[in-house]
């Protein structure tokens, strides 16, 4: 029987109280992400970036993924659509490119406060694939006790 497939996503806090162990947090990352791929029959990764920050109106959210360029907007249209009529594209959150996640992880910097339940939130609600033939796992790392 082959092995299955796994569904895996990186959730990170991105807030400032991160910034004194951020690079060394994506150092690791670096080193468990690319030996992954080919001991199961198929890594797909994710990535939730997030932190949040006060404005004049309310709190700004920042959440980033491998949607290059995307500030969360545009993952949140994906996820959240109106119409629910399809799915957000697997392929633009998920990648089985270990070298995409790395360098997405390189651009996102430390800044704001933490929200990591809506960090979850939102990684819960990625378009995992089919539970008959995919391990589901959610990795989050955060400074911040629950």
């Amino acid at each position: 029987m082959p092995s299955p497939n796994v569904d895996l996503v990186f959730v990170l806090d991105a807030s400032a109280s991160m910034g004194p162990c951020f690079e060394q947090v994506k150092k690791h990352l670096h080193d468990v992400i690319k030996p992954m791929q080919g001991h199961v029959s198929k890594v797909n990764f994710a990535l939730i970036a997030a932190a949040a920050s006060k404005n004049g109106s309310g709190i700004l959210y920042n959440v980033e993924s491998l949607l290059e360029g995307d500030q969360g907007m545009e993952l949140v249209s994906m996820l959240y659509k109106a119409s629910g009529d399809q799915a957000a594209p697997r392929d633009r959150i998920f990648t089985t490119d270990p070298e995409r996640l790395i360098r997405r992880l390189d651009g996102i910097q430390a800044k704001g406060d933490e929200d990591m339940l809506l960090a979850l939130d939102f990684a819960l609600d990625l378009p995992f694939g089919p539970v008959s033939n995919t391990k589901r796992v959610i990795a989050l790392f955060s400074d911040e006790p629950f």
